[in-house]
């Protein structure tokens, strides 16, 4: 898994994709792994990334003096779309209960 992690990686770094766009079909398919894991895991590691580089921005200056300081109003005006992703993730849970409940009926 970790080498697969590396070639998403330079594949996805190449060419300007999110990994989670790569690997998580390759888990569904290769590995077997339920879809609602797969996107768990993408949309997790999506967070993870963001938190690190938003504190890289903050912290280390830019060649030339340029600002590079995240456009925090923008940001907060973006809050209700990251939350809509976080209701989208209990509504996978949700729905994987009520198949099952289903087809136990």
């Amino acid at each position: 898994m970790l080498l697969l992690a590396f070639v998403v990686g330079i594949i996805g770094g190449t060419y300007g994709i999110g990994g989670g766009a790569i690997i998580a079909p390759f888990c569904v398919a290769v590995f077997h792994l339920p879809v609602y894991t797969a996107a768990g895991a993408a949309l997790l590691g999506t967070f993870l990334t963001s938190i690190v580089w938003v504190f890289f921005y903050s912290v280390l200056p830019a060649a030339g003096g340029a600002s590079t300081s995240p456009d925090w109003a923008l940001g907060f005006c973006s809050a209700p779309a990251g939350s809509r992703a976080c209701t989208s993730t209990r509504g996978l849970r949700v729905g994987k209960r009520a198949d099952t409940v289903s087809s136990s009926v």
